[in-house]
This record gives structure tokens, sequence and C-alpha cells, in this order.
């Protein structure tokens, strides 16, 4: 039975394609998004100006085997995670991004040298999130068999928590070279939370 608020929030209609299996591409346009000059001063599931509920911050979530980790791609190209939302008014911001890590330790490591980057437009030097081999170690290895996961997480702006985002850009992820993964380490889940920014409802 659907919940109706005001007779507009229909809980059971808000459904998305916010998962999926390895590096496979996901609309960041789901529904539900705010229209409308200024309708966009919201958080979350929230009330637009106009009473009306929308989407705002959302997340998106991406479970990728060892062997598909040790298949990215070391292009700054990447490999897309978020697909470019399709018009030149809109942004895809990014928030925050989390790695959970599964594994069974083995005493592995792997190099320090090795980062797995999450990036836009493909500016290495302005990453949006980077895991190297020292915390994938320190969440693999360092810990010895007491654990089978760890979560490593920080908001956005790898080097001075600060960037700029060109519009109608995917959200991509590289590895920076050929170094494989711990292999201890079974998947690495990645779940990026970011919103849709639109230029004419800002």
């Amino acid at each position: 039975m659907a919940i109706k608020f005001l007779d507009q929030l229909d809980a059971a209609a808000y459904t998305a394609t916010a998962t999926a299996t390895g590096a496979t591409a996901i609309n960041p346009i789901q529904n539900f998004y705010p229209s409308g000059t200024g309708s966009d001063t919201t958080t979350d599931l929230a009330v637009d100006q106009a009473g009306n509920v929308v989407r705002t911050t959302q997340e998106a979530t991406w479970n990728l085997t060892r062997a598909q980790v040790d298949a990215l791609t070391t292009s700054t190209t990447g490999t897309t995670l978020i697909s470019a939302p399709g018009t030149s008014s809109l942004f895809i911001i990014i928030e925050k991004v989390t790695f959970l890590i599964l594994f069974a330790f083995n005493n592995n490591k792997m190099s320090l040298t090795q980062q797995y980057q999450i990036l836009q437009d493909g500016n290495v030097a302005d990453e949006i999130a980077v895991i190297n081999g020292q915390r994938i170690n320190d969440i693999a290895f360092a810990g010895g068999s007491a654990n089978t996961s760890g979560i490593y997480e920080h908001d956005t702006g790898y080097s001075t928590l600060n960037r700029t985002y060109k519009p109608n850009t995917a959200t991509t992820i590289r590895r920076v070279n050929t170094g494989a993964l711990n292999t201890g380490i079974t998947n690495m889940l990645i779940k990026i939370r970011y919103r849709v920014y639109d230029t004419a409802t800002f």
C-alpha cells in the first residue's frame, strides 16, 4: 500500500537504479528532480520552495571483484561510473566517496605506489578521491586476520579539499599503473555520494 503525504509523496514511487555489478555506468538522473527557478535549494529528499518533494543528494554503489579492479584502465580517460548528465546546464558534484574493502588475510602486501582514482574530465591533478596501496595494506594486511573488511573514506578534494567542476562531465575510475591489488582482497565496493546541479534551478 502506497503511503502519501499531502497527496504528493508516494513512497513506493521513489525507485532508483543506483547499484551496478562491476564498473558499469549509472545514470545520475533518476526521478522527482526539482524544476523551476531556485527550486533546487534542498537537501536529500526535501521540499522545494513550491512545496514539491524532490531528490537532491543521492548515492550510487559499485561492487568490483579483485579481477575487475586489476582490469581497470590506467588511462586518464578512466572507466565511467556515473554518466555525464546529458546537457550543458547540469553538473555532477561529488560530496563524498567511501571505499569498502572485503578480504581474507593471506599475508600479502601490494605496492604502495598504486592508486585508484575517482576523476572527472581526466584531470589527475585534481582528483575527487583516491585510495592508495598504503591505505589498502592498512586494511588488508596491517590488522592481520582479525578482520575481513575495512572502510576508507574522505570528503572530496584529495589534495586541497577544494575542486572545480565542469558541466555535463562523467565521473570515472582509473588505476595509475598495472600493479596488482592485494591478493587477499575479494571485493572493493565504492559508494559515491553526489548531487546533480542545474544552472536553471540553482
